[in-house]
């Protein structure tokens, strides 16, 4: 049962569209959270009722950590805004004062005026919803048996061996723009096969680099000469596909992979499998090299010329923007110490404290650790940090107590060393397929299939498998309740394309999700305005002020700032937008037009 539900949910995320389409993680958290309490009613009917089932401590810390992300977004009354903070009360103050007055004029139908913790409500629930994802497919890596985990890895390796050509076929061979897999279309990004960011398509592949390099080695050991030649074939596909996909931190994550896996098999026990291992490297190393080469011209120079930059990796241009980014992130840290600005509220706070005057909108802070301690503030990273040594130490337990085998031990090790990797110049674990891929190998490592109940606990926590159960059901039917009553409407109430379509009583709920959100405010006060109604050209003034506030830097919204302004007939402060726009770029001129959403 969990070796299918695996199996399956990977299959669907890798043809539809990697968590991108809004349905598809909806539907695979209800599959898992479904598949999770079946497996927890089973060992309750085989006997775990008196022996107990046993949680380790790094699962139920995980339990808490989405608890606390949920609490982040309860919307909470207006007496509690000063439990929130000074800045965030004198945002919600703000956010509250426009729409209430708008309210008062008629423009919009009564909102309640509840605000979070988290400054993207929206966005923190749909992390919630990753996170229940990455819980129940740990759950169901943890209830493998080691013959499962074996046919599981090699499932994987088959699987990114295929995705890896396929997405160069995507790329490169017969591309076609703003497309997942061909078929479904995408409003933005660099799509690669099912995803919207093509470091995600390369970084989603080297999951399964280091399985393929490791059980080469152990297929060698072993003198099982097609599995051997299957997983050295599947090893040199994922290179060429993460060489080709011009994404320098997938290519750095999988060759650090690599040398892990390498350097594993050499302590462990040096055989022939090691060796053999080293020779694939190498090449996978020159067949990627002559292919590449021998590629047409339209291949051949981009790839080559990305993969040059990665002799001096700090000097290139993504990397001192990085720099930038992460230095902006620290101030954002400092008025946000203990919690953060909440889970994916990131974007609706950065442009606040941005120093360039970019016109890339940057959605995350391209480095996950730092956006844990952006996003959940001291208690985050506290939280972090006693995760991973929690799932650390249950790892070590099992290894040496023979729980797991040790084969897995290291094929899982190097694809954590990816993963960690990668997350240091990137976020791909915000997508939901590589997220849960990962986190049903970490899961594979917490818990024993073979182990007797008695050896499987630590620090002698237990508790009942249908407890467990019932509450995995819970979270799946919270899940089918809500896209029975909302569908994908939260994926849409933090999204910059909804906007031209919204109309004042949408923007004025999305002011209340995000109050920090400069886009929602101007959307808001062209949305209000009435013509000879001189309070509503007031109140769109103030919403209009408010934007620039929260976004200071961005001369594209200055410049339809200046349109409204001209709009409502106030010259002068049509005059000191433009003069904004212009001290921003200085190749703008002043447009004669009015803002036009």
């Amino acid at each position: 049962m969990s070796l299918a539900c695996l199996i399956a949910v990977v299959i669907l995320l890798a043809v539809w569209g990697g968590g991108a389409i809004p349905l598809s993680v909806c539907i695979v958290v209800m599959v898992l959270c479904a598949a999770c309490a079946t497996v927890m009613f089973a060992r309750d009917r085989a006997g775990e009722r008196e022996r107990k089932a046993a949680v380790p401590f790094a699962g139920w810390l995980s339990v808490v950590v989405i608890a606390l992300l949920a609490m982040s977004a309860v919307p909470l009354p207006g007496k509690m805004d000063r439990l929130a903070g000074h800045r965030r009360a004198e945002q919600n103050q703000q956010a509250r004062a426009a729409v209430s007055q708008a309210v008062e004029l008629g423009v919009i139908k009564p909102v309640r005026l509840d605000f979070s913790f988290s400054r993207n409500r929206a966005g923190t629930l749909r992390i919630v919803l990753l996170g229940i994802a990455m819980l129940t497919a740990a759950t169901l890596g943890s209830s493998l048996t080691r013959r499962q985990k074996s046919a599981y890895c090699w499932f994987l390796i088959a699987l990114m061996g295929v995705v890896a050509i396929a997405g160069f076929l995507h790329q490169w061979v017969w591309p076609r723009p703003k497309t997942l897999w061909w078929i479904w279309h995408v409003p933005h990004g660099q799509p690669v096969g099912c995803f919207i960011d093509r470091t995600h398509h390369a970084g989603f592949v080297s999951l399964a680099g280091p399985l393929a390099l490791a059980w080469l080695g152990f297929s060698v050991r072993d003198r099982r000469v097609l599995s051997a030649l299957f997983a050295g074939a599947a090893y040199v596909a994922i290179s060429f596909g993460i060489a080709v996909s011009l994404s320098r931190g997938a290519v750095v994550a999988h060759c650090a992979a690599s040398l892990a896996v390498l350097g594993l098999l050499a302590v462990r026990r040096p055989t022939w499998g090691g060796a053999a291992a080293c020779v694939v490297v190498v090449a996978a190393m020159v067949a990627c090299g002559w292919l590449v080469t021998k590629a047409p011209a339209r291949v051949r120079e981009p790839v080559l010329e990305r993969l040059a930059t990665l002799r001096e990796p700090t000097e290139t241009d993504s990397a001192q923007w990085r720099f930038g980014l992460w230095k902006d992130s620290i101030r954002i840290w400092r008025d946000y110490p203990v919690m953060g600005v909440g889970a994916n509220a990131f974007r609706m706070v950065f442009p606040l404290y941005r120093t360039s005057a970019e016109r890339k909108a940057f959605s995350h802070t391209e480095n996950e650790f730092v956006s844990v301690a952006v996003e959940g503030g001291a208690v985050g990273v506290a939280l972090l940090l006693v995760l991973v040594a929690a799932a650390a130490g249950r790892w070590l337990r099992n290894v040496r107590a023979g729980v797991v085998s040790g084969d897995l031990a290291v094929a899982v090790a190097g694809t954590t060393v990816a993963v960690v990797t990668h997350n240091l110049v990137d976020f791909p674990l915000h997508a939901p397929a590589y997220s849960i891929v990962f986190c049903s190998l970490l899961g594979m490592m917490m818990s024993g299939g073979d182990a007797k109940p008695a050896d499987a606990g630590w620090n002698g926590e237990r508790v009942a498998a249908r407890h467990i159960a019932v509450g995995m059901l819970a979270c799946g039917l919270l899940v089918a309740a809500g896209l029975c009553l909302w569908g994908t409407r939260p994926y849409k109430m933090d999204d910059l394309t909804m906007l031209p379509q919204a109309d004042a009583d949408s923007l004025a709920r999305a002011l209340v999700r995000s109050p920090t959100w400069g886009e929602a405010w101007l959307g808001f006060a062209v949305r209000v305005l009435r013509p000879g109604r001189p309070e509503t050209s007031r109140l769109a003034a103030s919403c209009a002020d408010q934007a620039g506030v929260c976004d200071p830097n961005n001369y594209l919204l200055w410049e339809n700032i200046g349109r409204l302004r001209l709009g409502m007939g106030d010259k002068d402060g049509a005059d000191a937008a433009f003069k904004r726009m212009h001290e921003l770029r200085e190749w703008k001129e002043p447009p004669n037009t009015e803002f036009r959403f």
